[in-house]
């Protein structure tokens, strides 16, 4: 009856390499596809996908939150910013963003719809900036919601860990255990035969 358990564990480590290999080719052509889309649709199809859409949507907010708030502390204005942005060396999210909104300045579009038109932040964004051009008080508005944002997600990261920790502890001693016993369950098994 229990020969199934013993198949099994003589054959985990090969399942376990099995499901590693299957998982880094999933990861490989998830790549090979995104490889060639623009920064803006890779955050689109990220901050969709289960599990990490609230770390992305953070992490963009904050970014571009705390990267906007220097600007406009330092008086720049919006057209300035996104040619600001547009400019920059890297070929980051941040230049392809710039360039969108470069575009949208130029088209008329106000700052808080073109932030309101992006799917991969925070809706709460625009309504900041919005409140915060209102008031005049933009820069001091998203330096203050960025450092909420950081909070933010320090505190998710740590909720995640509390969760993850365990699995990931309980996964490596379950690994460890099938080798052992892959190793050692065929030495008992011989050790038997020649007591008998």
């Amino acid at each position: 009856k229990s020969e199934w358990y013993f198949t099994l564990i003589e054959r985990l480590p090969g399942l376990l390499l099995v499901g590693f290999a299957i998982f880094i080719v999933l990861i490989s052509i998830g790549w090979i596809f995104t490889k060639r889309m623009s920064e803006i649709k890779k955050l689109v199809i990220l901050s969709k996908m289960p599990f990490i859409n609230t770390f992305v949507k953070d992490f963009i907010s904050f970014s571009l939150a705390q990267e906007w708030s220097n600007l406009f502390l330092q008086g720049l204005e919006m057209k300035e910013v996104s040619l600001l942005m547009s400019n920059l060396e890297s070929s980051g999210f941040m230049k392809e963003i710039g360039t969108q909104m470069k575009r949208d300045v130029l088209r008329g579009i106000s700052f808080e719809e073109q932030v309101s038109n992006l799917a991969f932040i925070h809706e709460d964004l625009a309504i900041i900036i919005f409140s915060g051009d209102a008031k005049g008080k933009l820069g001091e508005e998203l330096s203050f919601y960025a450092k909420i944002c950081c909070e933010e997600m320090i505190y998710r990261m740590e909720k995640y860990m509390q969760f993850i920790q365990p699995v990931v502890f309980l996964f490596v001693a379950l690994v460890i255990l099938g080798v052992y016993a892959s190793i050692m369950l065929p030495l008992y098994a011989n050790m038997g035969g020649i007591l008998q």
